[in-house]
């Protein structure tokens, strides 16, 4: 039906590397499913796309200038 709208998920520098992000972008999703979404669109740092890239996403559009660094919206089809 809808899409589910996230920004900026981050994880702290002491604790990248850990799967913690994994396991935030997949309880996302699972929340986005029960609640009737069936894509996700997050808007995040242009420099961790292949981080979602390895979870199913696709960019969309173009990079995001302007602020403090370069953003990317990434895209997911839910089951």
């Amino acid at each position: 039906q809808g899409v589910a709208k996230f920004e900026r998920i981050t994880v702290a520098v002491g604790y990248q590397g850990q799967g913690i992000g994994s396991i935030l972008i997949r309880a996302m999703e699972s929340w986005a499913v029960e609640q009737g979404f069936r894509q996700v669109l997050i808007t995040s740092k242009w420099d961790v796309r292949h981080f979602y890239l390895q979870l199913g996403y696709q960019t969309e559009g173009d990079v995001i200038a302007g602020g403090l660094f370069p953003l990317i919206r990434v895209t997911k089809t839910l089951l």
